[in-house]
């Protein structure tokens, strides 16, 4: 037993040091040997390749062959590209393996033949070749892991390039000499079907893994034309085009550089020869290594915003070294900046670039990316070497300055890259929302007017309601005249739908049915647009005089009228007006309801300093609720100061709430003061201070924002919640809102310490526990989690872009595999340490155990026995999770946690003072009648 659990915890150390997370390490290491098994193929054939071709050919005619392969490297991609939209993705790389290996096997054969010809066919082979065989690999682990997971082993992944360089090399030097270079074609046949096998293997495993298909019908490039168009008409893949493109000119650059120095270092062939080999055989070993130790560390500690500036910044430093001097050490030092970085960190950090994009686009742009752009680039690092060294002559000193000329652009690609690359991640998980009013203007646009007037003619009242709906979001100019008939129509709800209608897309021509309309409706806010029609449309009053509307026979109409005429700064006789307005008011002080609720709606729409406004504060106060909120609406249009104190009060109320708090926010920052006042009033009642962070927030800017972010440490956790919620609503609607980090830190590090405790607790709650309080109580921990992350997200919200916060907790929370994890790379990239630190390990992939790990690094937090947690319950700030512990304390008998119940008996909440009566009771029942699963639970 000692031998297993040894071998476990060596095995999870390992794991551990790889930043290998469960159900990931057989996939990566398969991967691995996938790539290493293909660059040792490589290697090996290029130098066999080339032997072959020298064997046969002149070395001058080599650059014909580099011509040749960049033309026919076009063709075959194009092919491949075409291919790849025809076959699914495992059986397009499982064909093309099969495909070359066979091809190998061909060509051992036609080598026994004798042709010249052949040998310049397998060289230009080869370099198609590792073109498309070392991209597939990233092709497949691109479709395999996510955002996050790339970051994390692309690192390890990329290292089995390395290590299969230099065991390439090693092996086919030593098979060379026993079997000969021809019979080493068929050497690196079952390398091909293995890596065949690996692929089926992997696909078939790992299919859960992969990022979701896209969708069915989408577009997608099929073609190298359309992969160029794509390429051009995104910004971002331009940008990674640009990388890789100028990276390889500067390849070329050094590589030439490197072997000139060496060249004119050491005369001797057979020396030279002996160096390039020692050299490239320990640069590989000395890559492995370095890359496994550092490379994954880098990208897993400082991400691709530090991972993508390493190589540029190398060849930089390189460069400056070979300004100054050419001596071997200088073409030693810069090829090996070159190649230690190019194959490792760099490698790394252009795949997960990748990553992000939609599937249907990836695949594309990465096999042109890959195979096309780099062998283009190759050629034309050549091409600027033939002037440059054949015909100007210039030294190697010289040339650094090329490089340097080089490298600045590539630096300059990196920084926008870097900004490009988050935002394609902010694109990835930006939520979409369809609003019904869209679906409504699309319904209404789709049908034919012809219909729609037929409908607004029905009988059938319903179906002429829902030909209005349609016309409020369509072309109403079609229907004018049926809008005109429905202002007198039977049904008052047609009347006041049509009414709407007409006076918000100001319809003409209807001024002769809405005079008739005023006398059929008695509906205050529809005779006000009424009358707001007839004055733009009826100037002349020819359809209706003021004054004979005045002196109409029906109450409202007289009150409305004598309103309107008040609310114009030019109206005619407003003595006769007032007057009339002021008898309507008094007036309806002693009738139904129903009129003090059209007084109250008018009191709104005339000035605010009218000695008739006094009945307003009566209005508020009314027995009758639909007159006090009519009033609370008034009381916000007229903004009367002297209201304030009962429209607060009246925000206690769940009946007037919304009236109440809608009226306060319509004060605008005046009334800010006096929120805040009660906001942080202990005395006031608790319900009036809950509904107080929406006013606020209703209101918006600095100074509010400014007064909830001082209120927002309470004793009350909901009021500390809404009060969250207010705030998160004003940055969403107004980011250029900023708050003090000094204040928002701090709780936002205390709200992530109380996550890793109630999840340390969690952990101690008995899953199969006896009773149903474990059960209950494990749920309610669960749920509190959920919130306590909800709280978090929050918080960060009021510091960083909260659009980009709020996309990143809905795409965590959805459910989906892909969006998680862009949303993760997002924050990684955003959020800057401690939160970083924090904030990561709570919502990445991760076990429980492993979280509770960084809690006990972050926090010093030990995992409490049972019974602690309990304890650490009962004396929690939260009642509900207190009354949780406490129902559990009494249901299983846990009377040594009796004396921390009796405090909370006389707790303000409710339900916790209940349920620990409850729990009290049961615990000093008989102990026959307590329950025998108590005792284990002691201990």
């Amino acid at each position: 037993m000692t031998a297993v659990a040894a071998a476990r915890s060596t095995r999870r150390k390992l794991l551990d040091f790889f930043a290998f997370e469960p159900g990931e390490a057989r996939p990566t290491l398969l991967l691995t040997l996938y790539l290493l098994l293909s660059i040792a193929a490589v290697i090996a054939l290029k130098a066999t390749s080339k032997a072959l071709y020298l064997n046969h050919f002149h070395t001058r005619t080599l650059p014909y062959i580099y011509v040749i392969t960049a033309v026919v490297v076009s063709f075959v991609v194009s092919f491949y590209i075409r291919l790849s939209v025809r076959l699914p993705q495992n059986l397009l790389l499982i064909y093309t393996q099969l495909f070359f290996a066979a091809n190998l096997a061909v060509f051992w054969w036609m080598m026994h033949l004798d042709l010249d010809w052949v040998s310049a066919v397998i060289i230009v082979w080869t370099y198609i070749f590792a073109v498309i065989v070392v991209s597939q690999v990233w092709t497949l682990a691109n479709h395999i892991f996510t955002t996050r997971q790339a970051r994390r082993l692309f690192s390890f992944i990329s290292g089995g390039g390395i290590l299969g360089c230099a065991l390439g090399g090693q092996f086919s030097s030593v098979m060379t000499k026993r079997i000969g270079a021809e019979n080493l074609l068929l050497v690196y046949v079952p390398f091909l079907v293995a890596c065949a096998g690996i692929v089926g293997y992997l696909w078939r495993t790992t299919r859960h893994l992969a990022t979701a298909p896209s969708a069915r019908g989408e577009s997608r490039p099929s073609s190298l034309a359309e992969s160029m168009r794509t390429i051009r008409e995104s910004r971002y893949l331009s940008l990674i085009f640009l990388l890789v493109f100028v990276s390889a000119i500067l390849g070329v650059m050094v590589d030439f550089q490197f072997t000139y120095i060496v060249r004119h270092a050491i005369l001797d062939v057979n020396q030279m020869a002996a160096f390039f080999s020692s050299f490239y055989s320990y640069l590989a070993i000395f890559s492995f290594l370095m890359h496994m130790v550092l490379s994954s560390r880098v990208m897993r500690w400082f991400g691709l915003n530090f991972a993508i500036f390493v190589l540029p910044v190398a060849m930089l430093f390189g460069s400056v070294v070979l300004v100054f001097s050419a001596a071997l050490a200088a073409g030693v030092f810069i090829k090996g900046f070159d190649q230690a970085f190019r194959h490792s960190i760099d490698r790394s950090s252009t795949e997960l670039l990748y990553v992000p994009l939609p599937a249907r686009v990836r695949q594309q742009a990465k096999s042109f990316i890959d195979m096309v752009a780099s062998r283009w680039a190759d050629g034309l690092g050549g091409v600027l070497l033939i002037p440059l060294a054949s015909v100007w002559h210039l030294s190697m000193q010289q040339l650094a300055w090329v490089n340097l000329a080089l490298v600045i652009p590539w630096l300059g690609v990196a920084w926008r890259l870097r900004r490009e690359y988050v935002n394609t991640l902010r694109t990835s998980i930006e939520r979409r929302d369809i609003s019904a009013e869209a679906l409504l203007v699309e319904m209404a646009g789709s049908s034919p007017w012809e219909e729609l007037s037929a409908t607004l003619t029905s009988s059938d009242d319903r179906a002429v309601e829902t030909g209005l709906v349609l016309v409020q979001y369509g072309q109403a100019n079609v229907v004018a005249t049926q809008l005109g008939s429905l202002l007198i129509h039977m049904s008052p709800t047609i009347r006041r739908k049509a009414l709407s209608i007409v006076v918000a897309k100001d319809v003409p021509d209807c001024a002769p049915q809405m005079s008739v309309f005023l006398f059929l409706d008695n509906h205050v806010d529809s005779l006000w647009q009424a009358l707001d029609y007839l004055e733009r449309h009826d100037p002349g009053e020819s359809y209706v005089k003021w004054k004979d509307l005045l002196a109409a026979p029906h109450a409202i109409l007289r009150g409305t009228a004598a309103a309107r005429l008040l609310s114009r700064p030019d109206a005619p006789e407003p003595e006769a007006a007032y007057q009339v307005f002021k008898a309507f008011v008094e007036s309806t002080q002693t009738q139904q309801p129903a009129y003090r609720r059209h007084a109250a709606e008018l009191l709104g729409q005339v000035p605010a300093d009218l000695d008739c406004q006094r009945a307003l504060a009566d209005f508020l106060s009314d027995p009758d609720p639909e007159v006090v909120r009519a009033a609370a609406r008034s009381a916000g249009r007229s903004r009367q100061r002297n209201l304030v104190p009962r429209l607060i009060e009246l925000t206690g109320d769940r009946r007037f709430k919304t009236e109440a708090w809608q009226a306060l926010a319509a004060f605008g920052a005046d009334v800010l003061p006096a929120l805040r006042q009660t906001l942080l009033d202990t005395t006031a009642p608790l319900k009036i201070r809950r509904n107080l962070p929406r006013v606020f927030s209703a209101i918006g800017g600095q100074e509010a924002a400014n007064s909830l972010a001082g209120s927002l440490d309470q004793p009350d956790l909901e009021l500390e919640r809404r009060i969250l919620r207010a705030l998160s609503r004003i940055r969403l609607r107004e980011p250029g809102v900023r708050l003090d980090s000094s204040r928002i830190s701090p709780l936002t590090e205390n709200e992530l310490r109380r996550y890793y405790r109630y999840l340390s607790i969690l952990q101690v709650v008995p899953q199969d526990g006896s009773g149903s309080g474990t059960r209950f109580l494990r749920r309610a921990l669960s749920e509190q989690l959920d919130h306590k992350l909800e709280v978090i997200f929050r918080l960060i919200g009021l510091l960083y872009p909260p659009k980009d916060i709020s996309d990143a907790y809905y795409s965590i929370s959805s459910g989906r595999r892909d969006l998680r994890s862009n949303a993760l790379e997002l924050l990684d990239s955003m959020l800057t340490n401690p939160v970083r630190q924090m904030l990561l390990p709570v919502i990445e992939d991760r076990s429980p155990e492993r979280i509770m790990e960084f809690g006990r690094t972050l926090f010093g937090i030990v995992p409490p026995t049972y019974v602690q947690g309990l304890r650490e319950l009962l004396t929690d700030s939260d009642p509900w999770l207190q009354s949780c512990a406490a129902y559990v304390v009494g249901d299983q008998g846990l009377i040594q946690l009796a004396p921390l119940l009796d405090p909370l008996s006389r707790a303000g909440d409710p339900l916790l003072r209940e349920t620990v009566q409850m729990a009290l009771t049961r615990l000093r029942a008989p102990a026959a009648q307590q329950s025998s699963a108590g005792a284990l639970w002691k201990t």
